[in-house]
């Protein structure tokens, strides 16, 4: 069979109708925006694509290989890599964290690169952090084409045995961080092939949310879209978690008055009227100096600081030069 580039894929053009719009308002889903935050745009529009069919048959610089830690979980890699594959994995890599990608040459396949995904697995009492992680790993894809030039790729929704988020939530994750870099870097891609599975129809109606082609779209994702949307980048975010910060508030709130903490004190007791907190010479010299007595003539004297005579004084050092004269057995 002949191979496709992904360069020349159709863009598709959106299935969305009144009917649908009609669907979102009898759900009762209350329309959250006024305008979508991701409006139409035809650059964008002509750089992702929504893919079903055999990625046998599709030929592009990359192909998302969602896998394990230990790079084992390879199924169709490694009927369209060979054996040379798993012998370079197990050679030059070993080894990929969550969360983080690791590329191989494709060998016999029809990909440049080949790009090994980790995501994370799923708890659902760890919900959040998982997302986290899987953006991350959606994050590191793109970026890693960014850095090694690679400007088609085949990428499928990150599903593992492991990594098993409820698909709604993992696929409107992709689109949005893919949305969100295409967005800042528009010129660093070509074909961006979103791999669905057959009939994927759970992956349409947000595919056309974050893409819109017409009006009805953007109306559509006006209801779909709640509150949050991500952050900058596409990251998942909590409004509870935010830190706010107020720039150039309009008025001071009482509580934001200065407080003179001096007043109604003792000054003796606030620092810097107190001997210890004043500049002093060196207290070792200054000690020095006091417990090295002089003699009656002025000249310091350390051996007689115990009171001791001359003559005891003469008698310690001839002791002291016989000891050193003497050999030791």
């Amino acid at each position: 069979m002949d191979v496709i580039d992904v360069k020349n894929l159709n863009v598709p053009k959106s299935p969305l109708t009144e009917k649908d719009l009609g669907v979102c308002r009898a759900e009762g889903v209350s329309r959250f925006w006024a305008n979508t935050p991701f409006p139409i745009d035809e650059e964008i529009n002509k750089r992702v694509i929504l893919y079903d069919g055999d990625i046998e048959l599709l030929q592009a610089d990359a192909v998302v290989n969602p896998t394990n830690e230990n790079l084992t979980q390879l199924d169709l890699m490694r009927k369209l890599a060979g054996p040379d594959l798993e012998s370079f994995i197990r050679k030059k890599i070993r080894m990929c964290a969550t969360g983080d990608v690791q590329t191989t040459p494709g060998f016999k396949s029809n990909f440049q690169t080949i790009i090994h995904a980790v995501p994370p697995k799923y708890q659902p009492k760890y919900k959040t952090a998982a997302e986290t992680a899987l953006f991350h790993t959606y994050f590191r894809i793109l970026e890693t084409m960014i850095e090694q030039k690679l400007r088609t790729v085949v990428m499928p929704v990150l599903v593992t045995t492991k990594c098993n988020l409820p698909i709604e939530d993992n696929c409107n994750l992709q689109l949005r961080t893919i949305r969100r870099m295409l967005e800042k870097k528009l010129n660093d891609f070509d074909k961006i092939v979103i791999h669905v599975p057959l009939n994927g129809h759970h992956y349409t109606l947000p595919f056309f949310c974050y893409f819109p082609r017409t009006p009805i779209d953007e109306e559509i994702a006006c209801h779909k879209f709640g509150q949050t949307i991500g952050g900058h980048n596409g990251e998942p975010v909590i409004p509870e978690r935010e830190i706010r910060i107020k720039s150039k508030p309009a008025y001071l709130d009482p509580s934001d008055l200065s407080i003179d903490l001096t007043s109604g004190l003792d000054l003796s007791t606030v620092v810097g009227k107190n001997p210890f907190s004043q500049m002093h010479d060196d207290l070792d010299k200054l000690r020095l100096k006091q417990t090295i007595p002089t003699s009656p003539n002025g000249v310091n004297n350390r051996n007689n600081r115990y009171g001791q005579s001359n003559q005891q004084q003469q008698q310690i050092l001839v002791r002291k030069n016989i000891f050193r004269g003497c050999t030791l057995l």
